[in-house]
């Protein structure tokens, strides 16, 4: 996709964005994708610019739920939470708060 394609999809009433999707099948196979997808400007994932994130959770009975809110550390430039002290600054695995020990 290119700039073009975006400015024409913008005039055409439409945003992009990079949606993961995961839902289940009849058989109750999951299904689990994630790329760039042109959604109405109406639609309220449209407006999540930014530092946001949002995920939408469709449910049977409750119908659709919005969470909402800011991305990792709530920082533009993506950086993960929990990062080694020291001169080595890469950040642990997911999840951690300190170096993982190996036996």
């Amino acid at each position: 996709m290119e700039k073009q394609d975006i400015l024409h999809a913008r005039k055409l009433g439409y945003g992009l964005k990079l949606l993961a999707i995961i839902k289940t099948d009849r058989n109750g196979a999951v299904e689990v994708r994630v790329h760039p997808t042109l959604i109405p400007q109406s639609h309220v994932l449209a407006s999540v610019s930014g530092v946001f994130n949002a995920l939408l959770v469709r449910g049977d009975v409750v119908g659709d739920t919005l969470y909402y809110g800011r991305g990792c550390r709530g920082r533009p430039d993506g950086q993960r939470g929990h990062q080694r002290p020291g001169p080595d600054r890469r950040p642990f695995p997911a999840g951690t708060k300190s170096p993982q020990r190996r036996p």
